[in-house]
């Protein structure tokens, strides 16, 4: 897919993380092509994909924010997705009309105000194909 998908985490509003080692565990993550912030996931051939990660400025054990530059199709990536999601008070979005998404309704009442009246009222997926339906929409 040739795009981006953008995640970040929020308490209140305000910037907040997930466990780096959680994160890290969802992905097979090519080492020898990667960076600590720059990861190279493979899983196969033509399936595969950069992420580009921060942590949150105060714990650098968290993950504040990810994004998957053209995200590949492979439905173990979507996977790892949703279960990035399911860490906590994720959101999930991308460049187009569709809504953000999130795991929980609780991670939808996260949100900032204003990324909520930018990119409307996150949808609750509960499965990868749910995102990717909505990508794909």
């Amino acid at each position: 897919m040739a795009f981006e998908i953008y995640m970040q985490c929020f308490d209140h509003g305000k910037p907040t993380g997930v466990p780096l080692s959680s994160v890290r565990a969802l992905f097979p993550i090519v080492e020898s092509e990667s960076e600590p912030g720059y990861w190279k996931v493979y899983y196969e051939e033509s399936d595969w994909c950069n992420i580009d990660m921060h942590l949150l400025a105060t714990d650098a054990t968290r993950v504040e924010y990810l994004c998957a530059f053209r995200p590949c199709g492979d439905m173990r990536f979507w996977e790892a997705i949703l279960a990035v999601l399911q860490l906590g008070p994720v959101v999930l979005y991308f460049l187009g009309n569709a809504p953000p998404m999130v795991a929980s309704e609780f991670a939808g009442q996260q949100l900032p105000r204003d990324m909520i009246e930018a990119l409307g009222y996150p949808l609750v997926v509960h499965s990868a194909s749910e995102i990717l339906d909505v990508i794909r929409k």
